[in-house]
């Protein structure tokens, strides 16, 4: 939980936990509050065991000062506790905002494959849970400790025998929280897990309602949801049944404690030992103290499952950035695949010993069957992952001057980029909030200018833009995202043939914005169909991870190879 907290706070822990010492305090000085109890029962009771009787002044300055003390003690506490939740929130903000900016310094492969609903769920959920964690339940517990440690210690000064026979029954309390602490955890993840699944089916089901409608599959009858629902609920209901018995054993063990010292104190009794007004006295401190201790094993219970929470947002915050500290660019824009393998998975080649050159300036076109290993490739050369072995280079081939791109800081790296996939994402907003992206100094008139060479002709810069984009097309989508990539202006161009699944009007608009984005660039593109592609400067024909050729159209399509079995199976002549 420790780790938590730093998590939540920035490793800023000192001042967390100073607000939660004064809540401590504070709730120390309330519960000594049952001494002008004690003392004001005593004055009523004791004329009545034969002591003297007290004047009438001396009770109400009692009472007086009673009613002054709760009320020093409320005010006293106000500032400790907005200090405490002012604390906690801040840091909560804050520890959002170091989660989301470590997000966006992982790889662009680990991100790819991250489920959106589990980074959703840490960053709203998970800091929810630690808010209620650092605001309500940690100070509560420690609160709860301090209070419950202090009447022990304070009845074992005043009678030693009657503080060990009302605590007695706590070690066996205590073992049960460890238990409650081993199988929390187990219980915790599992039902967080479901929560998140539960999140992402919703969330598809939402997304995808047009398809699920139209297959007759809403409500009940969309498998997916409904299990992913059910799970969920059978999941809170195991954590909630199996901790409910310990929690009950706890509360009995203090219980068992209270009966106990009857039991003794009467034995005191008759025996003399104690008188009548002690035995009271401490009977009204120990019951008092129950409560303490029932809120610590509540909250102690409760604390396992929220520290579930501060292990998911540790993990994602354990996810190593890309390394590379390099912050300034090698001169030019050859890039250069020497000795490149990569895998996946442990024993799984995508790509084995991959040698590749290309020139600054030229179209290169990465084709080959399914499963060839193009998209990999190209996500190497874009630094989406690093290399198992082999080197992606940078810089200039003529001059020998060559840098791994992995030494370079990923953000640095990222401004000789420009990236169009067929998958084009849109923010809300407006048409121009999406544009200034790749460069958030440009003025309404850059923005005005590369929408026209674009072919944004459906839509102004002011217009507004759905989540996702939803209210355009695919392919006026990725006109949009063509048009961002254009302000960029980077000097480097990785495409997804982006055509491939679009009407004729938009494939040729589509198609005229990419000639104007990648002119004079160096521009990698991954092709389907391989028409489009017979003007590139150089064609890489993959296959089975491997380079299999290389060449022009006109060479490629001269040799018996797989370039033009590839060639004829797309219908071509």
């Amino acid at each position: 939980m420790i780790q938590s907290i730093r998590n939540l706070t920035g490793n800023r822990t000192g001042k967390f936990f100073r607000s939660v010492f004064a809540t401590c305090l504070c709730d120390l000085a309330n519960f000594g509050g049952i001494i002008f109890i004690c003392w004001l029962l005593y004055l009523l009771l004791n004329p009545y065991l034969g002591g003297e009787r007290a004047q009438t002044l001396h009770l109400v300055l009692i009472c007086c000062g009673c009613v002054a003390y709760m009320v020093v003690c409320f005010y006293a506490s106000i500032p400790a506790y907005n200090a405490n939740f002012v604390s906690t929130y801040n840091n909560s903000t804050r520890g959002r905002l170091k989660l989301a900016e470590h997000i966006r310094k992982l790889s662009l492969g680990f991100l790819s494959n991250l489920n959106p609903a589990r980074v959703s769920h840490s960053m709203m959920k998970d800091f929810s849970n630690l808010e209620n964690a650092n605001s309500h339940i940690i100070p509560q517990l420690f609160s709860s400790l301090i209070i419950t440690v202090t009447v022990f210690i304070g009845l074992l000064f005043y009678n030693a025998p009657l503080a060990i026979s009302f605590f007695c029954c706590i070690p066996v309390a205590l073992a049960v929280l460890c238990i409650v602490r081993f199988m929390g955890v187990r219980l915790s993840r599992n039902q967080m897990a479901a929560s998140v699944e539960a999140s992402s089916r919703l969330t598809e089901y939402i997304t995808g309602i047009t398809t699920i409608k139209t297959n007759n599959m809403s409500g009940s009858r969309f498998e997916r949801l409904e299990q992913s629902l059910n799970r969920l609920r059978s999941e809170s209901i195991r954590l909630e049944v199996t901790l409910m018995p310990f929690a009950l054993t706890t509360m009995s063990c203090v219980g068992a404690g209270i009966g106990i010292m009857v039991m003794f104190g009467q034995y005191k009794l008759i025996h003399q030992e104690i008188s009548v007004m002690e035995f009271l006295m401490l009977m009204i401190v120990a019951s008092r103290s129950i409560a303490p201790f029932i809120a610590f094993s509540l909250n102690f219970m409760m604390l396992q499952y929220f520290s579930e929470s501060g292990r998911n947002i540790g993990r994602l915050m354990s996810e190593r950035p890309l390394p590379g500290t390099a912050t300034e660019l090698p001169d030019g824009n050859d890039l250069v695949l020497r000795n490149v393998s990569f895998s996946y998975e442990p024993g799984k080649k995508i790509l084995d010993d991959v040698n590749l050159e290309i020139k600054s300036g030229s179209v290169v076109a990465v084709v080959g069957p399914s499963g060839s290993g193009k998209s990999t490739l190209v996500k190497l050369l874009a630094r989406f992952y690093d290399p198992d072995s082999g080197s992606v280079l940078m810089g200039n081939i003529a001059e020998g001057r060559l840098t791994d791109i992995s030494t370079i800081d990923p953000e640095k790296l990222m401004h000789r980029y420009a990236m169009v996939f067929q998958e084009s994402y849109l923010f809300r907003g407006t048409v121009a909030d999406n544009v200034i992206l790749g460069k958030k100094d440009a003025t309404s008139d850059d923005v005005r200018t590369v929408l026209k060479k674009a072919m944004v002709d459906f839509a102004g810069p002011d217009d507004t833009v759905a989540e996702e984009g939803r209210n355009f097309s695919g392919g006026e989508r990725q006109r949009i995202c063509i048009a961002r990539c254009m302000l960029k202006d980077a000097p480097i161009v990785f495409l997804d043939e982006i055509t491939s699944s679009l009407d004729v009007y938009n494939e040729f608009a589509v198609q005229k914005a990419v000639d104007e984005l990648t002119r004079g660039k160096t521009v990698v593109m991954i092709a389907h169909r391989l028409k489009n592609i017979m003007h590139s400067d150089m064609i890489v024909v993959m296959d089975k991870g491997r380079i299999v050729d290389i060449g022009t159209h006109d060479e490629l399509i001269s040799r018996d190879g797989l370039y033009r079995k590839l060639w004829h199976q797309g219908g071509n002549d």
